[in-house]
């Protein structure tokens, strides 16, 4: 949204094997860093579904912030699933000194 400077973005690894290795991790500092700083954005907003623990720890390692629940806004494996919404300012990113890879 480039009237508001700011974007929702979300990220996926589909190969299980390659989770918890710190891709995501790495992914997420890299478009946040594109964002922020060559794109000028002033806000990125995520989400993770409510059992996706690790998504959510990332997000928060990030030094993204808890905003709210949005409550069954996904419908997967039969069932609706609520997701945790996250916000980070550009700000916060850049003086997130866990921020380094």
């Amino acid at each position: 949204n480039w009237i508001n400077r700011n974007a929702d973005t979300g990220l996926m690894l589909g190969e299980k094997d390659c989770w918890g290795q710190g891709y995501a991790y790495e992914t997420w500092y890299l478009l946040l860093e594109y964002a922020f700083d060559r794109l000028g954005l002033h806000k990125i907003s995520a989400g993770a579904t409510v059992d996706n623990v690790a998504s959510a720890t990332t997000l928060q390692k990030l030094g993204f912030q808890l905003e709210g629940t949005w409550r069954d806004l996904y419908f997967i494996d039969g069932k609706f699933c609520d997701v945790l919404m996250f916000g980070l300012l550009q700000q916060e990113f850049r003086r997130n000194d866990r921020n380094k890879l």
